[in-house]
């Protein structure tokens, strides 16, 4: 195996931070840079190796779409909603000049494999792909909410029922450096088991 500077690896990973979509500009990742993070995505642990995630890709014109599919979204499960609150929803399309959906997809039923360890696997390959784009000095954010679980925005990115949008990872070229964040010290959530206890 090659010799990897583990000190720079772990300096990168513990001060990897996210950063706002609104500080995310172009250029965006190029085709090429794309297909990098992506693989480094697909290293994430899988058990029996059956890559239970995909990936849609959401750039160019394509994200005003896919902001007016949020905003109708909003609509429908909020019919209170504001017309400002619509148009913040539709305006997180565009924020970012590229979004990569992540999407659980399990196999389901598999004898070994319980669905919660594929779901575990495509949130690793979620984080993996931070860790990519940082790497490669882009700004990153992997983004939730109700939009991710809202069944107008499954159905129209074209998820399978038993599949999970487990996030919209925002990425583009930082404006600018986001702040230090402090780390909880490990101790804070460390035991140590030292065997069954007596009854």
């Amino acid at each position: 195996m090659q010799h990897i500077d583990n000190t720079v690896i772990l300096n990168h990973i513990c001060h990897r931070r996210s950063v706002p979509a609104s500080q995310l500009a172009e250029p965006a990742p190029n085709d090429e840079q794309l297909e990098k993070m992506l693989l480094a995505a697909n290293s994430a642990p899988d058990h029996g190796n059956l890559t239970p995630w995909r990936y849609i890709i959401i750039r160019g014109e394509h994200r005003f779409s896919f902001g007016d599919m949020l905003a109708e979204a909003l609509k429908l499960r909020n019919p209170d909603a504001t017309e400002a609150d619509i148009e913040r929803e539709r305006q997180k399309a565009t924020r970012a000049p590229l979004i990569i959906a992540v999407v659980a997809n399990p196999v389901m039923d598999h004898p070994k494999v319980p669905v919660i360890e594929q779901i575990l696997a495509a949130g690793t390959a979620a984080g993996y792909l931070l860790l990519a784009a940082d790497a490669m000095g882009f700004g990153s954010i992997w983004l939730t909410g109700p939009r991710c679980y809202d069944e107008h925005v499954k159905r129209n990115l074209g998820l399978a029922p038993h599949e999970s949008l487990i996030g919209l990872i925002n990425i583009g070229t930082p404006k600018c450096q986001p702040e230090a964040r402090r780390r909880p010290q490990p101790s804070q959530f460390i035991t140590e088991w030292r065997g069954v206890s007596p009854d």
